[in-house]
């Protein structure tokens, strides 16, 4: 199963109150500023949930088969279709 997180969850580095230093004090801002927060959290929680119930199961017979022709030197690699497959994702996430 493949998760992907970029773009999804925001950054903890980020100060979401550029004000300045935080204080004991809280004001109207700082409490909006953490609602935001929680809000963004809560849509990104969603957002990773439907992502990984839309993800297919493992195909264990797949993977059996592969492993087969992996290990008996049969499995071929194509780069070209490699190489257009890449180029094919890259061009879909922009």
């Amino acid at each position: 199963m493949r998760v992907d997180l970029n773009g999804l969850l925001p950054d903890p580095l980020i100060r979401h109150n550029q004000s300045g230093p935080s204080t004991n004090s809280t004001s109207s801002s700082e409490v909006k500023d953490d609602g935001d927060t929680l809000s963004t959290d809560a849509s990104s929680i969603e957002a990773l949930t439907s992502q990984a119930l839309a993800t297919p199961e493992l195909r264990h017979d797949r993977v059996a088969e592969l492993r087969q022709a992996i290990s008996s030197g049969q499995y071929q690699v194509e780069p070209d279709k490699v190489a257009d497959a890449i180029l094919a994702d890259a061009s879909a996430r922009k």
